[in-house]
């Protein structure tokens, strides 16, 4: 289920670090997956971000239930941030 805000009954919420936002794979309403990020979370809820179009524009941003998301790697993510902090996704890669 998605929701059009956060609720406070849902408890305290987690925030990912900017730019090393853990990758997931969302389950939308319709039974098609789509894959984003997660930009925040409470116990039971997810915050998630997710492209649809070749802009950054063509973004959405909605609260669902964490039943509805499965954590991916981010190689594994069909979609990608061209703006991720790399070293946090591969730390073992030489700095630049």
């Amino acid at each position: 289920m998605h929701y059009e805000d956060r609720n406070d009954s849902w408890g305290p919420t987690t925030q990912a670090t900017y730019k090393q936002e853990p990758y997931i794979c969302i389950a939308l309403p319709d039974g098609t997956t789509v894959d984003g990020k997660a930009l925040a979370w409470t116990k039971d809820k997810v915050y998630a971000l997710w492209v649809t179009g070749p802009l950054f524009e063509d973004r959405h941003l909605a609260w669902m239930d964490a039943t509805d998301v499965t954590r991916i790697n981010r190689d594994n993510s069909r979609w990608k941030d061209p703006y991720d902090d790399y070293a946090h996704y591969y730390p073992e890669l030489p700095e630049r």
